[in-house]
């Protein structure tokens, strides 16, 4: 009913009249959490899909401090104290760790920022993988796309991604965090914050939800409780080697993030 009101009001164009209204309680309950509660840190995973987003959230999650949440959109336009309030309110842990991939949705204005103080991870993957990686989920899931839409996906949110400097930002390659797990997170927990010392490679499943597509990773390696290599066979997939390649706007990516192409 709720949704149903301001989707309403929306369309009537009364939403920006009513909304300091609408949004008070949120305020009153945020500004609550914000100045009588311990105080939180929020810490947004930013990456493409099938980047290893679900993975870095797990190991993160082996601090004392974090709980291992299901994916949760970071995109929100509310004001501070509201949005303060629903990031806080999602774990009773001291560090809420959000993660929420661009879709194909979303993927042209990704990523919108929350008004709230935070770090971000940004996290990285090889187009080759990336976008082979995607194939098979929408396969899975019976969406697939043209090839050309997932190379202008992955250059489009990479294009953005590259935006984002600064101390407060933590830009992290997917195979570095699978070729060095350890060194990787324990540089990570320093940069949230964690009174985690030790670098982890293996991880839990989330305790109050379940992987799947859709939300998190779907897939088998997932699975595994530990950070895993997989072997792929690249002479399998030629025409998405030969159009990584010819295409110069994302070699210049793939040479600003300094990844490397695999199988060429």
């Amino acid at each position: 009913m709720k949704k149903q009101f301001e989707h309403l009001s929306k369309n009537w164009g009364i939403y920006p009249w009513i909304e300091p209204i609408y949004n008070f309680p949120s305020v009153v309950r945020g500004a609550y959490l914000y100045y009588c509660r311990p105080r939180k840190e929020f810490v947004i995973i930013a990456s493409a899909m099938r980047s290893g987003s679900t993975l870095l959230k797990a190991l993160l999650a082996q601090a004392p401090e974090i709980e291992q949440l299901s994916e949760k959109r970071f995109q929100l336009p509310q004001n501070f104290f509201t949005v303060y309030g629903r990031f806080a309110s999602l774990s009773e842990q001291p560090i809420i760790v959000l993660k929420h991939p661009a879709n194909f949705n979303d993927f042209h204005t990704y990523p919108i920022l929350p008004q709230v103080s935070f770090k971000m991870i940004i996290l990285v993957r090889n187009p080759v993988d990336t976008i082979l990686s995607i194939q098979t989920m929408q396969e899975k899931r019976k969406d697939p796309k043209p090839l050309a839409d997932i190379l202008d996906y992955w250059k489009t949110v990479h294009r953005s991604l590259l935006r984002l400097e600064g101390p407060a930002y933590f830009r992290l390659r997917y195979e570095d965090l699978i070729g060095q797990p350890e060194q990787q997170t324990k540089e990570l927990f320093q940069f949230i914050g964690s009174s985690q010392r030790e670098g982890v490679r293996s991880y839990q499943s989330p305790s109050r939800s379940a992987w799947e597509w859709g939300k998190d990773d779907g897939g088998e390696v997932i699975q595994k409780m530990a950070v895993q290599r997989v072997q792929r066979d690249y002479s399998e997939h030629q025409q998405v080697l030969d159009l990584v390649l010819q295409d110069s706007e994302l070699q210049e990516l793939i040479q600003a993030f300094g990844l490397d192409v695999p199988g060429n």
